[in-house]
């Protein structure tokens, strides 16, 4: 699920005063002015649904036909989710989705805002492409300043940069670097924090406190909440006292929709109870007026008897893959209720509507409601509440494995390549095994058990699978998962090695996320990394992985840095790893695994958190004695153009040492060019200068000519 589709809709008739010139400046600024208007509000306040609202309101693209005349405009959106996948609260998300959007309402743009890839397109290199990298996609935004053949406008909403994952000052500075064009404006969102006050609060003709704009709307929602109850018109109370309820409520809610929600609901409990005046508002009187006490007395209201139920199941909404779908609640609750019973509602009533059912998922009833439940007090009364030894991630294991063995998947799986799968059921095995490897505070005996009943129910399944062997792809998928102890115990088994030719150490080599700990346990028990595989020309399992992690292949920058973060490198090196062992490359062409960890040094995806490690990974490098004459070609990524007529110099053969003096050649052009926009290109020779004074003291070590130090001087004056 989108959050787009998760933001509740407008209540009717509201939000109209945002149009309204004498109320907010939004309009003024929609019609007239560039940069960027801020919309910020209390927990609770409507940010998201009035940030929804205004995109898709008509009037919203009336009013902008002032600021862009005849030629148009494209309004681009964006909401930011803390509760969804990376992708949804990160920097890489937010631009990979505008421009997705930006190329396909302007296909022609991709030629001029991206035009290294277009070139490399045109030259069949495409499949070659690093993955998308922030200072790239950036500089795709800047050239819409520059470019004056550009004419298009952009309006962007960006929802809920509170829930952005990383540092709110560097998003900040993002967000206004890229409205520095005057054919793009942003609408911005989020709660009143100092570091969004500090950048976007200084001009209060671009800005606007929702909570303090909606008496009105909260007035008429709260109205129409009690009299859609069948009781209200039939109350034995007059009009006016039914107003002087209403407006008592709108006075205590302080502008949040989410609590004038949340107390007609107990409003409307008591019209169930038939409850007089005096009764409606003794119940208004009691309920605390902010949030979080709300919440705590909503809890508590739940019934003693069922607090099991409900502290398990508000962890499992707190999962961090979280929302998941209705029926993983079902299996888990089916030790309580019947499985009809589970589909009819018992999550509302087990937390009194503090999670609810949303098409195929249950989420929280709004963000604060999670926020809440992750204070330091609320998990140590969830942990106190639930059921003993629960654990979360077992539980939701055991869910995928009981969801798994009473699904069918006819389809089946394929396999990729070697080790590599696809299909539904696949999906929901890497979920499984996923869990499963978190699940710490539960018995080993536990998961195993529930690991094996997993395999043996795909056994039983691949009669209709037949010829694939089911076996052999979940020995592959738990290689690569997080889950070395029962790998351990497996391998005790010879046979277990035997489901395929291809080796344990080779699978774990194709992880998409690595495992440190199961590789360093493979060679270990004496995998070779070394050793190529036995069927037609399957690279060696290190050969493998160097492979994976090169720049060769979509994405894969990010898996380099993931491995220079666990520090995979070393650890194959460590259990004897070849640094000299051949990689090709092209046709023809072959690279050293010591010359292409070499070459990565001019990678973007080497960036300033990972340099220690890509530091201490060279140590081991050449730790193992590499050879430095093999050939190794520049990146010219730093390059904003490459002149036609330059090729990359080859110098004259000097032994191991030619090498050396192709990065200093390399070095000297990176300072001498521009870089490209958005790269801080001082953070990158640093690294590049601790690389050639490691190589430096390495020849020193062999006995280089010392006569090649002024090469040196050239790339690092």
């Amino acid at each position: 699920m989108s959050r787009h589709e998760a933001i509740t809709d407008a209540h009717h008739d509201t939000f109209k005063w945002i149009y309204d010139a004498t109320v907010s400046g939004f309009s003024t600024w929609l019609r007239t002015q560039d940069g960027v208007f801020w919309i910020s509000g209390k927990p609770g306040s409507g940010k998201s649904t009035l940030m929804k609202y205004i995109t898709h309101s008509q009037e919203t693209r009336q009013i902008l036909a002032g600021w862009t005349g005849s030629e148009g405009v494209t309004l681009l959106s964006h909401y930011f989710w803390g509760s969804g996948t990376s992708m949804q609260k990160s920097k890489q998300g937010l631009l990979q989705s505008l421009l997705h959007d930006i190329f396909q309402e302007y296909p022609s743009y991709i030629r001029i805002m991206c035009p290294k890839r277009w070139a490399g397109t045109k030259n069949g290199l495409a499949s070659r492409a690093e993955s998308w990298s922030i200072s790239e996609m950036l500089a795709a935004f800047e050239t819409i300043v520059d470019q004056e053949s550009m004419t298009a406008k952009f309006c962007v909403f960006i929802d809920g940069l509170d829930e952005y994952n990383g540092e709110f000052s560097g998003l900040c500075d993002m967000v206004k670097r890229i409205s520095k064009s005057s054919n793009i404006k942003i609408c911005i969102s989020s709660r009143p924090l100092n570091a969004f006050e500090n950048a976007f609060g200084q001009e209060s003709s671009q800005k606007l406190y929702v909570h303090s704009l909606t008496s009105n709307d909260i007035l008429k929602f709260a109205q129409d909440r009690l009299q859609s109850h069948c009781r209200w018109a039939a109350c034995a109370f007059d009009d006016a006292q039914k107003l002087a309820l209403v407006e008592d409520l709108g006075s205590r809610s302080e502008g949040v929709f989410l609590w004038v929600f949340l107390v007609t609901e107990e409003l409307r409990r008591g019209l169930d109870n038939d409850d007089n005046i005096c009764h409606l508002q003794r119940r208004l009187e009691k309920l605390p007026r902010d949030l979080e006490r709300l919440f705590n007395h909503i809890l508590a209201s739940v019934e003693e008897f069922y607090h099991n139920e409900m502290a398990d199941i508000l962890q499992i909404a707190l999962y961090p893959k979280a929302p998941l779908q209705v029926h993983i609640y079902g299996y888990h609750l089916q030790q309580y209720y019947d499985e009809s019973d589970v589909l009819r509602g018992p999550v509302e009533v087990l937390t009194n509507g503090l999670l609810e059912r949303r098409g195929h998922y249950v989420e929280f009833l709004h963000r604060t409601v999670r926020d809440y439940l992750l204070t330091r007090d609320m998990c140590d009364f969830l942990a106190a509440k639930s059921t003993p030894d629960f654990d979360v991630n077992y539980a939701i294991s055991r869910a995928y494995v009981i969801y798994i063995k009473s699904t069918l998947f006819p389809a089946g799986f394929s396999m990729i390549s070697d080790a590599e799968y696809e299909g539904t059921i696949i999906d929901y095995l890497e979920e499984t095994l996923s869990c499963t490897s978190k699940a710490v505070h539960c018995t080993t005996d536990l998961v195993f058990e529930l690991l094996d009943e997993l395999e043996s129910t795909l056994v039983e399944m691949s009669r209709e699978w037949e010829p694939l062997c089911p076996r052999r792809m979940f020995r592959d998928l738990v290689i690569q998962s997080n889950l070395p102890a029962y790998v351990s115990m497996k391998l005790s088994d010879p046979a277990y090695r035997d489901l395929s030719p291809v080796s344990p150490l080779y699978v774990a080599s194709k992880a998409f996320t690595y495992t440190p700990s199961t590789i360093k346990l493979l060679l270990e028990h004496g995998e070779l990394p070394n050793q190529p595989e036995d069927i037609q020309v399957m690279l060696a399992p290190w050969l493998s992985f160097v492979r994976e992690v090169s720049p060769w292949g979509q994405l894969r920058g990010r898996r380099f840095s993931s491995a220079l973060e666990c520090g995979l490198f070393s650890i194959f090196l460590a259990h004897g790893a070849d640094p000299n062992g051949q990689l090709p490359v092209t046709p023809g062409y072959s690279l050293t695994a010591f010359a292409i960890y070499l070459q990565l040094t001019f990678s973007t995806h080497v960036s300033e958190i990972s340099s220690e490690t890509y530091l201490h990974s060279l140590s081991s490098f050449l730790e193992r004695n590499p050879d430095f004459s093999a050939c190794v070609r520049l990146d010219d990524y730093f390059y904003q153009q490459k002149p036609a007529d330059e090729s990359y110099k080859w110098w004259p053969d000097q032994g191991e040492s030619s090498t050396v003096l192709r990065a200093c050649d390399g070095l000297s052009s990176v300072r001498s060019r521009p870089p490209l926009r958005g790269m801080i290109p001082s953070r990158r020779l640093k690294l590049l200068s601790r690389v050639v004074e490691m190589i430096i003291r390495e020849g020193v070590k062999r006995n280089w000519d010392l006569e090649l130090l002024p090469y040196f001087a050239r790339g690092l004056p």
